[in-house]
């Protein structure tokens, strides 16, 4: 039986934790074994519930030399402490494939792999600029993840999620990426509820996912609401999520006085977007929730990524191809209030055959597509092994967290990856 290990940091509710759910999942219904390894003990409750059902749950914790109680709560500190080589090896005895979904997640399963002599190492770049070292600050840490990325691991062990992506990191790493995996996003289409269209009440407007700095259709949409109502036409935004970014939101809709008509609810249950969903006229957002929310038959509007202006390329339903939220794919984009009005405008014959559209769109990113690439990666990837980097994992941590801590005034480092020059 073949045996995975995903690395991550914590199950918060967002995309990447819903997706390692849905793959750990079919990957198990598949006769292959998951474990997951996690930096951080905290997340949200019934995504470890859902998780345990089809993976075992280790915690970096648990592989330390030593233990620093003061640090227990810190993830950034249980990426980065020694790890034991004999509890690592009892680990991956019979791993075969060890996958990283993040910066952090890669050194340290490259780190894994060194010390047990070598495993298959792939990676995934789930968020377009995770890995932006081009336009960082230099630091040791900063220069360990782009020395890892170019030289590590090799090109054919990566996945991309659309050209898009592809393209910017063989341009910006001067890497021929030809070979590596381009799968859709995988979204499990069978557990969605499919809603009646007549359901849905005009004008409400739906957004679900992480609020940060690159999701900046979270700040930018409440724009569209205040020009819409100047017209006459009410919407309601209800935003479902949390981030290091909400008290900036709630300070923007203080400042425009749109409290009545935006409305943050703050996270929410994974099983509960469907219920979420069922009457929304039309859903904002970007990652694997925009999929979802299309394949309930919503229609979906592109929050393109770190864009900043009230602005979008439209509905997912009408684009080509499984690129869709990337800043510089290159289609025209126009205000969010002209798709609304175009909306509004529709019959309700004409809205359904939306709705009909939007989950057809959705089917192009099945999991069925995602499981059968991540499995072919799986047979072709190649070996990781000493050649690791031999980077100080405390030098590591200290390097990540004084990058952390440095005024923006420097410029951009790690911590602001995703406000890089594309």
């Amino acid at each position: 039986m073949r045996h995975i290990l995903f690395v991550y940091g914590a199950l918060q509710m967002g995309g990447i934790e819903t997706f390692l759910v849905r793959v750990s999942r079919r990957l198990s219904a598949a006769g292959v074994r998951v474990t997951v390894l996690l930096a951080s003990r905290k997340g949200a409750p019934e995504l470890s519930e859902e998780l345990a059902r089809w993976a075992s749950i280790v915690y970096l914790e648990d592989l330390h030399v030593f233990k620093v109680k003061a640090l227990r709560r810190l993830t950034l500190y249980q990426f980065f402490a020694p790890i034991s080589r004999t509890r690592a090896e009892a680990l991956l005895e019979d791993v075969d494939h060890i996958h990283f979904l993040e910066s952090f997640s890669m050194l340290t399963a490259c780190r894994l792999a060194r010390l047990c002599g070598g495993r298959k190492v792939t990676g995934g770049v789930y968020y377009q600029y995770e890995f932006a070292t081009w336009d960082m600050r230099s630091s040791y840490f900063v220069n360990a993840v782009a020395h890892t990325l170019r030289h590590v691991v090799p090109p054919r062990n990566m996945v991309f999620f659309n050209e898009a992506c592809r393209s910017t990191y063989a341009r910006h790493l001067g890497q021929d990426y030809s070979e590596s995996a381009l799968l859709p996003i995988g979204v499990d289409l069978s557990r969605l509820v499919r809603r009646d269209p007549a359901r849905a009440r005009k004008g409400r407007v739906v957004s679900i996912g992480r609020i940060n700095s690159f999701k900046t259709y979270n700040f930018q949409f409440p724009r569209a609401v205040q020009a819409l109502a100047a017209k006459g036409l009410q919407i309601e935004y209800h935003v479902y999520g949390d981030g290091d970014r909400r008290q900036a939101l709630e300070a923007q809709i203080r400042e425009m006085g749109c409290e009545q008509q935006i409305h943050l609810h703050g996270p929410i249950e994974y099983a509960r977007l469907p219920e979420v969903l069922e009457d929304a006229w039309l859903f904002v957002g970007s990652g694997t929730a925009i999929i979802e929310a299309a394949g309930c038959g919503v229609p979906a509007l592109i929050g393109v990524e770190s864009e900043p202006q009230p602005q979008t390329y439209g509905f997912l339903h009408s684009m080509p191809g499984i690129d869709y939220q990337e800043a510089d794919i290159g289609y025209e984009k126009r205000s969010f209030a002209e798709f609304c009005e175009q909306l509004h405008a529709l019959s309700d014959e004409e809205y359904a055959q939306v709705c009909e559209r939007s989950a057809r769109k959705a089917e192009e990113f099945s999991i069925e597509r995602l499981i059968e690439g991540f499995l072919e990666l799986d047979k072709r990837a190649g070996v990781v092994n000493a050649s690791a980097p031999s980077t100080r994992s405390l030098l590591l941590f200290a390097s990540a967290l004084v990058d952390r801590l440095a005024p923006r005034a420097l410029g951009t480092g790690f911590w602001r990856r995703y406000e890089a020059r594309r």
